[in-house]
Formats: structure tokens, sequence, C-alpha cells
């Protein structure tokens, strides 16, 4: 459960302002590498492989493994299936989109000597896909999210409406200007929402993507030692929709109420990544990579909409609708280093396996006109060094090929822990006529993890039995089916 508390969203200068939190800054750092068929087949493991357009977003170094000029184009269809238990109730969601993975264009030219070849890449490589729908649905007997409200409210020493309004004008305002809270001539707050027998409701629908956009090159010495870089130019848009509702199911005035987030985030970022191949014997190869940290200037939106309906009062149904907030910080990565090897076993079949190491604590947000120096302690002190394991093999008869792979992508709490764990399991196949390949692949993802259902919205932290009536367990998973479309044009 300790983990489970480091995921709360960390407010900053009070709720007036939507926060980053530390399950946003796992969000803008992690890479699951989307790009083409053949990769996602072999589970990404590709450090040492290369040959392949998405091999250049992990090691670009691999882009000298080519001896074509090449085009890659490849679309696929991600399904994502959702399943949350709440305080014993069970709900599943499905989402799907049909997402464009990678689009590219490799350039070669030949040479002589011992310099084999020069060659140039640029295209479109997506790195993180969004895409998710979750829902969570139970009833709650023992308390409400109001009275976590009511909590910080008595903390801050709030006594009336116009310090709430300048305290927190997009969370808990509204609420005020809903009449689910109120002040005595005292000062003291009070709500007409009842502590517990509740069904709550929290569902979030995610959209989005990390597209990266590698200007690469990489020389071929003897075909047997390869190196690489990239300038490596990111896109990021994110964009959520979340919802809470209480609703009574006894009597009282309260009927029920809901409060939407609205938030869209969006930012260009630019990086590097260094590489290299070799060839110590016929049967084995050899990389290593390292990708630098990418800077991002990022934009964020973010709107409430706050609505009650109440019975027995003079103001039976309200809502409430925040001004549209903007503003902008900067925020940078971890660190990467990426260690791989492949096995050839006599021409027809290999073995491929990446190591690769995330630095976590490295990431941190900045901004002209705020501090985000508390948060940025809270990464440092609450996230880890991880490290992500993929492993992947190919059997080739003839013009076709047979693949399959597994990845690990690791929990940014550190090595063994299984909180954010996501795992992949994949297959496809390839097949070459000419200049022209066409390659298939499926790739199932599962990740669980636990958390608070109020801690989107509050600092409110469960003790004793709240522990379990507050705690959602949520299975995410997603099937993905992707096609490549690869053209010789040399």
């Amino acid at each position: 459960m300790k983990r489970i508390v480091v995921l709360l969203g960390i407010v900053i200068g009070g709720l007036g302002v939507k926060a980053q939190g530390l399950s946003d800054v796992y969000d803008f750092s992690q890479s699951t590498y989307q790009g083409t068929a053949k990769s996602a087949a072999m589970g990404n493991a590709m450090g040492a492989v290369g040959q392949d357009f998405s091999a250049i977003s992990i090691n670009p170094a691999g882009l000298g493994l080519f001896r074509h000029s090449t085009v890659v184009f490849t679309p696929g269809l991600y399904l994502s299936n959702s399943k949350s238990e709440y305080n014993g109730s069970t709900s599943i969601t499905n989402d799907i989109r049909m997402p464009i993975n990678n689009v590219g264009v490799v350039l070669t030219f030949p040479k002589n000597g011992f310099l084999k070849s020069v060659n140039f890449a640029f295209g479109m490589n997506r790195t993180n896909n969004y895409t998710r729908e979750t829902y969570a649905s139970g009833n709650n007997y023992k308390n409400s999210l109001i009275d976590a409200y009511m909590g910080e409210i008595t903390d801050y020493g709030i006594h009336n409406d116009n310090d709430l309004e300048s305290f927190s004008p997009y969370v808990m305002f509204p609420l005020w200007d809903c009449y689910l809270l109120d002040f005595s001539d005292s000062g003291d707050v009070s709500t007409i929402v009842p502590m517990g027998n509740l069904n709550q409701q929290r569902g979030v629908l995610r959209r989005g993507y990390i597209d990266e956009i590698p200007l690469s090159f990489s020389l071929n010495f003897d075909d047997k030692w390869f190196i690489g870089a990239s300038l490596n130019i990111k896109h990021l848009e994110r964009r959520l929709t979340a919802s809470y509702k209480e609703t009574n199911l006894g009597g009282g005035d309260l009927i029920a109420w809901m409060q939407e987030e609205f938030i869209r985030t969006y930012g260009w970022g630019v990086g590097a990544k260094l590489g290299v191949i070799g060839f110590p014997a016929k049967w084995l190869r050899l990389g290593l990579s390292f990708q630098t940290p990418a800077l991002f200037n990022m934009e964020e939106d973010w709107s409430t909409r706050t609505t009650s309906r109440l019975r027995n009062t003079n103001h039976n149904n309200n809502e409430n609708n925040t001004r549209t907030s903007t503003y902008t910080y900067k925020f940078t990565t971890p660190l990467r280093f990426d260690a791989s090897a492949a096995f050839i076993l006599s021409n027809r079949a290999m073995l491929s396996f990446d190591y690769e190491l995330v630095n976590y604590r490295n990431a941190y947000l900045s901004c002209r006109d705020y501090d985000y120096s508390d948060l940025n302690g809270l990464i440092a002190n609450t996230y880890k060094i991880s490290s992500n394991f993929r492993a992947g093999g190919e059997y080739r008869i003839k013009n076709v090929c047979l693949r399959a792979g597994y990845a690990l992508y690791g929990s940014p709490f550190g090595l063994g822990e299984k909180e954010y764990r996501t795992s992949n399991c994949s297959a496809g196949i390839g097949y070459t006529v000419r200049s022209f390949t066409f390659d298939v692949a499926y790739v199932f993802s599962q990740m669980k993890n636990s958390y608070y259902i109020y801690s989107p919205y509050s600092n409110y932290v469960p003790s004793g039995d709240d522990v379990v009536t507050n705690t959602v367990h949520e299975t995410d998973n997603t099937h993905q089916l992707l096609l490549s479309f690869k053209f010789r044009i040399d």
C-alpha cells in the first residue's frame, strides 16, 4: 500500500492551479516503442539487430545495417480493456483506436574501402500511446470525497467562501457554489453530503501519444562496426476527461453530485541518442546506446464542471463551469542506457536480448514563475533507477520470417517493484517478395496498479479500515495489431 500513497496528486500552490503529479511524470517519461510490426513482434529487442526503422529509436547504429534505401509505413489497430474492482464491484471498459505507429525513409549511400556506407533516416516512431478508458464504481458506507475536502479546508484555516475561492477556485469553490458546502457565521464548514451510504463512480477517458521524429545518420565500417547518432524531435499530446460522481443511497437533501475535469497537455521536446554495434563473431552482435534527457516545452489547459441535484431546497439543480486555465512549464525526461546482444544461429534463426536502464529520479520540472523544488524533491526521493528487459526471436523459411517476443517494462519505483510494471507478449510473421516486405504483428500488454479513489482530487490518505474501503484495484490489458509495408527504393 505504501506505493499507492506516493501516486497521490501533488498540490501546488493550493488547488487553484492544476498540478503535475508523480503519475504525470511517469506518463511523460516512459517509452514502450510502438513502431514497426517486425520490431513489435520481436518484443522490440532490436538494439543489436538493426536494419529496422524502429531500431533507430533504440540504437541509431542499427541504421548502418541497411543495405538499400527503404520506405516503411505502419498503421495499427489498438484495443484497450480495463477491469476495476472497488468495494466488491467490478467494472469493465473497452476502447478502440486506429493509430499510425510508424512512417520513415532510409537513404543508403554505398562507399568503397573500409567505410562501406553512410546512411541517413528521417520519419516518425510512436514511443507511447495513452489510449485508455477506465471506470470504477462501488458503494461506500463510510465516507465521501467531500469529507476529505472538508479536512483540507479546516487544516488550511479556510472560514468563508471568499477565502475558499482564493484557495481552490477550480475544485472546492464550485462545490460551495453548487450548495454542497456551506460556512456558518463562526466559520465552520458543513455539507449536505452524507458521510457514507453513497455510490461512488470514477471514470477517466485518455487519448494521446508521444511521437518521436528521428533525424539520424550511421556509418558502416567493414560490415563489422556500426556507429550512429540521432537528433530526436518529440511531440507529446495527452487529453484526459475525468469524472467523479457520488449518488446518495438514502434519504436527505442530496440526490447526486458530480465533478468533471478537462485536461489537455501539449508539448514539443528535443533529445539525442548515440549508439554502436559490433560483430565480434559471425554468430554474435553486440550493441550499446545512450539516450540523453529530452527537454520539453509543455502547455496545459485545465477546466472543471461541477453539478449537483438536490431535493427539498430552492436550488435543486446547480452547475458551475470554470474558465479554462492555461499555463506553461518545462519538463526533462530521464537518462536511458541500453545494452543488447543478438545470436545468429545457422543463418536461419536469431535470438536477441535488450536490457535498458532508466533513471526516473532524474526527471524534473521547471518554470519561470513557479518553484517546483517540492515536486522535484518528491520525484528524486520516490522514483528509482528501473530497468526494461526485452527478448525476441526470428526463424526464416525462404522468404517467410516467423517471430515472437516478450518485454517487461519495470516500475518507476525501482527494480523488483510491481506497481505500474507492464508486460508484453508478441508474435508475428513477415513475407518478402522482391523489393516489397509485408510484416504483421500481434502484441498483448498487461499492467496492474492500485490507487485511492480520492487520490487525484485530494491529499487525503486513508488509514485503518479506510485503506481497503477507498482502494481501487485496476488491470489494464491492450491488444495491438500492426501491419508494416516496406519498400526498397534502389
